[in-house]
């Protein structure tokens, strides 16, 4: 067995495992489409977007893919330390850079295209937000930087990379772009 099909094993793993749970901060969001995504992930969906099952399924994988590249380029050891399955919510722009429902993010940045949250009532759940953008480009990149978020949490990488789970997110970003799409998106 290769390192990289060890890697992408390793990677796997956790995503296989998990239950679901709706998140409370977005109860009041009604979503008339959930897809399964595999591996126990959700996806929940307005009605009208580009963002759908095989969408995410896909651009999941190859994020995945990358990502293995860019860990052991890194030196980024795999042992995963939160049992964490993800879902993924495709919101309005106005509702995840409401300042009421996420105050600490959006009193930060002025403009939010996606979100990462670690915290649920469920601690084997995670969650990530994303606008749609109808650029599948943007919405893959967006993507991607969120999940950099989740695997950096769910294997524990603070005291490996040099920087926090932010500049983690933006590293990969710009790898996952500049490989994929032959561009550095910032």
């Amino acid at each position: 067995m290769r390192l990289n099909d060890l890697i992408a094993t390793v990677l796997l793993v956790p995503l296989l495992l998990g239950f679901y749970t709706k998140y409370k901060y977005l109860d009041d969001i009604g979503f008339p489409v959930k897809e399964d995504v595999g591996d126990g992930s959700y996806l929940y969906r307005p009605v009208n977007t580009t963002f759908n099952e095989s969408f995410v399924e896909r651009d999941k994988a190859v994020i995945i893919s990358y990502m293995n590249s860019f860990a052991a380029q890194h030196s980024l050891p795999i042992d995963f330390c939160h049992d964490k399955t993800v879902d993924f919510y495709i919101v309005d722009f106005r509702v995840l850079n409401d300042k009421k429902r996420y105050p600490s993010t959006t009193n930060r940045v002025p403009e939010i295209w996606g979100l990462y949250d670690s915290y649920s009532p469920d601690p084997a759940r995670a969650a990530i937000i994303l606008t749609d953008n109808n650029n599948d480009r943007i919405d893959s990149v967006i993507m991607a930087h969120e999940y950099a978020h989740y695997i950096y949490d769910i294997y524990c990488w603070s005291d490996d990379w040099p920087g926090d789970t932010e500049t983690f997110a933006v590293a990969f970003q710009k790898y996952y772009g500049l490989k994929r799409f032959g561009r550095m998106y910032e």
